[in-house]
């Protein structure tokens, strides 16, 4: 194998191992759906309660925030909306059996926000998320 050979290589396998952390963060939001009837004005998300479904979660992408935010119906009725990023470094959070957990550094958290199991020492961002009349607000700013 010649020089020019080897680096062109080279810099297609880094180019590939540089992609692969991109897709895994793309793949952690793929249970994001559409959500139909979602309004965002004035710092608030408005969505029909209907959204969440069965399981009485779901994954938004409002434009106010640079990440994912979970909205998710608490064992006691309530709502709770959370950004599904780490606050130790940044990394974005899957669900994996009913536990948030970083695609870093496996910190774990519970579908109400609180840290489990570090490395991370606080709790997600939370955002107040209200019901009114069939229909969620959740206050991000």
């Amino acid at each position: 194998m010649d020089r020019r050979s080897f680096l062109l290589s080279s810099c297609q396998a880094c180019a590939a191992l540089a992609v692969l952390p991109a897709l895994t963060t793309l793949e952690s939001c793929s249970s994001a759906k559409a959500v139909t009837g979602m309004v965002e004005e004035n710092g608030k998300v408005t969505l029909p309660t209907a959204e969440l479904g069965e399981q009485g979660r779901i994954i938004i992408k409002p434009k106010a925030v640079s990440d994912p935010v979970l909205v998710a119906k608490q064992a006691d009725g309530t709502y709770a909306a959370f950004l599904l990023k780490c606050p130790h470094k940044g990394g974005p959070l899957s669900e994996k059996n009913g536990v948030l957990e970083c695609d870093w550094h496996h910190s774990t958290f519970d579908l109400s926000g609180k840290v489990q199991k570090g490395p991370a020492k606080s709790d997600l961002t939370h955002y107040p998320a209200t019901e009114e009349r069939g229909k969620l607000v959740i206050q991000l700013a």
